[in-house]
């Protein structure tokens, strides 16, 4: 009797160079729009697209989800603020201050910075 052994390929590797890398979890199913596609990933790939969806898919909601589900706004730490700062100021982003001292952090900067906050974490550096 013959036994056969089924090694699933990474989509990203084979796609670019033909290259055969093991995948590595799930399938991960990608919809945006009409575009739908399933991919078998390898843990490089898989890990880099989780790093770069992580913002989208923290502000998003299930499918037929009513409404965006009311958010508690925990105040942060004032290092976190700090950091905020000091990461809008690298980037030569000014942070409106509403009164001396309070500052009226935009959306888009929190988002931006939080998507740092979570590739600094996944790499342990600091800066």
């Amino acid at each position: 009797m013959r036994e056969w052994a089924v090694t699933v390929s990474c989509d990203v590797h084979f796609a670019e160079d033909g290259e055969k890398v093991e995948a590595w979890g799930d399938p991960v199913l990608l919809k945006i729009g009409k575009a739908e596609v399933e991919l078998d990933l390898c843990a490089v790939h898989r890990k880099e697209l989780d790093m770069q969806t992580a913002v989208w898919l923290k502000a998003g909601r299930r499918p037929g989800q009513d409404s965006r589900p009311h958010r508690s706004h925990r105040r942060q730490s004032n290092e976190y603020y700090r950091k905020m700062r000091e990461f809008a100021a690298e980037r030569d982003i000014t942070i409106p201050e509403e009164r001396p001292g309070k500052f009226k952090y935009p959306t888009k900067l929190r988002a931006d910075f939080e998507a740092w906050l979570a590739t600094v974490t996944a790499d342990g550096s600091d800066h």
